[in-house]
């Protein structure tokens, strides 16, 4: 296979940059224009969001002026802001060069929560967070990751082997939740190979 980036566009479907474009890359440089490509498809996609949100704010409004049921409008504004949240991540994690995988059961160790960020004698470095050590691997991830993704676990569940340290964007919706999973990090003993 050679070195350009293959991606296949299909004609049917909406407009939807992420129903259009699938994306195949065996080597690096495939990787790292196919890394390019979900960052612009993810771009594609808030940029489409946004509007429609300006949209159903413009029909709240109207709503509220002519005193009309408002409840199924503000039920959508939600959904288009936790959509935009979901691809804002999608598009950081893909900027900042993690590799999308398959959804896979994950051991969980970090999930993100509604609580009061980290104290100020935490931080080590002011453009990137805070540092938290994880007791179970026995490294130190930045508080960066916690920003994007919303849990953090690893694979395989058990300490044995080569543990990769997996990021998840999840994305909650009445029946339907999307977990998009990302290797954030491969650890390889070489005693073993």
């Amino acid at each position: 296979m050679s070195e350009e980036l293959v991606v296949e566009v299909k004609e049917e479907g909406g407009t939807d940059a992420f129903n259009e474009v699938t994306v195949v890359a065996t080597t690096r440089p495939q990787m790292e224009a196919a890394q390019r490509t979900l960052v612009a498809c993810a771009a594609s996609r808030l940029e489409r969001l946004e509007v429609e949100l300006l949209d159903l704010e413009k029909n709240l409004a109207l709503a509220k002026a002519n005193k009309l049921r408002q409840a199924p409008i503000q039920a959508a504004i939600y959904k288009a802001k936790r959509r935009i949240t979901f691809y804002t991540k999608l598009r950081y994690a893909f900027e900042m060069g993690y590799t999308l995988i398959p959804n896979m059961a994950v051991d969980v160790f970090a999930v993100k929560t509604n609580r009061q960020g980290p104290k100020k004698e935490h931080l080590t470095d002011s453009h990137t967070s805070s540092w938290v050590s994880s007791p179970w691997l026995k490294l130190v991830f930045p508080f960066i990751l916690a920003k994007v993704f919303d849990e953090i676990g690893v694979l395989p569940a058990s300490s044995k082997g080569d543990p990769m340290v997996i990021g998840r964007i999840i994305l909650k919706e009445p029946g339907n939740t999307r977990r998009m999973n990302f290797l954030i990090a491969w650890f390889v003993d070489t005693k073993t190979l």
